[in-house]
């Protein structure tokens, strides 16, 4: 059985993905064509942050596998993909793994797959 959060993540997926993702005025689906590279650039520089503290702090980690748990639309898997050899997208949303099947097309190191409940058991 579907919970309200499943149930709200769906509503943004087919409503306005990539404002539900970053919830910045330039990223809603009106304004968010001319604002598509800032919105993934945006994402490699988070991915780009975290990767270089950790780096920091625990040295060079392996880099084979990353998940991205709640993928959204793509954002940091598209990021994650440039530094590891697999990266798994999780999303409980149909609407938003659909926008993030388009925007990881050309990724054949990202594989995306759909979330349930059975996850947490």
């Amino acid at each position: 059985m579907a919970q309200d959060s499943d149930i709200a993540w769906e509503k943004w997926g087919t409503l306005d993905p990539y404002f539900g993702v970053v919830s910045f005025p330039e990223f809603h689906s009106a304004n968010f064509k001319q604002n598509r590279d800032r919105f993934f650039e945006m994402g490699r520089q988070q991915i780009d942050a975290v990767l270089a503290r950790i780096t920091r702090f625990y040295g060079e980690a392996p880099r084979n596998r990353a998940l991205d748990f709640g993928c959204g639309v793509g954002r940091l898997a598209l990021g994650l993909a440039r530094y590891f050899d697999e990266v798994v997208g999780v999303d409980i949303s149909d609407a938003m793994l659909a926008e993030a099947k388009r925007n990881c097309a050309g990724s054949p190191n990202i594989s995306l797959i759909k979330s349930d409940d059975s996850l947490s058991r």
